[in-house]
This record gives C-alpha cells, sequence and structure tokens, in this order.
C-alpha cells in the first residue's frame, strides 16, 4: 500500500516512480538567490527516496516547496554529468556537476542518517550568471522501527 501511494504521489508530481529501498518524509526551508541578488524563501513537505543499492545510489526529491521540488543526484557516470558519491556508513552524500556548452551546474544532496537532517544545494550558471537554491530540514523515515535510515 504504501509503494503504491509514493507511485501516486510522485505521478501527481511529474515525477518518474522507481523503486526505492528507503523512503523519507520532510519539512524543508528554501531559498533561491538570483543572479542579481534577489531572494525568494519558501517552505514545504518534501517526500524523498533514496535507493542505496551498491549498482545504483540516488536521491530524488518530490515537494509542494517550488525550490526543493524534482532536486534529485546519481551516483552515476554519464556523457555530460560528473558524479560523485561522498557516501558513508553515517551519510548519503551525493555531487553531480554538468558541463554544457551554455553554462553549468552542480548539485548537491546530504542527508545524515542518524539525525535525519538534510541539506541539498544547487548552483545554475549561464553565461556568467549564478542562480543558487538550497534546500534544508529535517526528515523522519515512514518505517520508524529502527533508529538508522
Amino acid at each position: 500500500m504504501k509503494d503504491l501511494i509514493i507511485s501516486i504521489a510522485c505521478a501527481s508530481f511529474g515525477m518518474p516512480a522507481i523503486s526505492a529501498e528507503i523512503n523519507l518524509i520532510c519539512d524543508v526551508k528554501s531559498t533561491y538567490t538570483y543572479s542579481t541578488g534577489t531572494v525568494e524563501k519558501g517552505f514545504g513537505n518534501a517526500l524523498i527516496e533514496v535507493s542505496d543499492k551498491p549498482s545504483f545510489k540516488s536521491i530524488f526529491i518530490t515537494s509542494d516547496d517550488e525550490v526543493a521540488n524534482n532536486l534529485s543526484v546519481l551516483a552515476r557516470q554519464d556523457g555530460s554529468t560528473q558524479s560523485i558519491d561522498y557516501s558513508t556508513s553515517a551519510k548519503w552524500d551525493i555531487e553531480n556537476i554538468a558541463k554544457r556548452v551554455d553554462g553549468s551546474s552542480r548539485t548537491r544532496i546530504v542527508i545524515d542518517r542518524t539525525t535525519g537532517i538534510l541539506i541539498a544545494n544547487r548552483d545554475f550558471e549561464t553565461n556568467g550568471r549564478v542562480n543558487r537554491s538550497n534546500v534544508s530540514g529535517v526528515c523522519r523515515k515512514n518505517d520508524a522501527s529502527t533508529k538508522k535510515f
């Protein structure tokens, strides 16, 4: 039943449903800083899907907060994206760096596996201008039967 609810939630946000090993629910706060210096702040709820398989590690965030919605990182290489997996037994920590002709982006998501603290950042640079997204929050598991995520 839980997987069905997650699939429906993902579909309603336009997010691909993947078979995640761990599902977290978070209260998030966000800031979006434009290259002009203008700052927008937001808050909301987020559903985070973490796949911690040796062959495929990923973090997907679906949220009603516009800045947090659709942030994602994958721990695998593809043609235009460099992926760095800093994860340990104490945290999930994945960074993606994409370079393109018109600019670059850097996205990093860190989740502490003991406290549930979430920190996510995305910098998007184009034509010398940088827009920056910052998201933070505290997450909890859907299944609280074990202490560690």
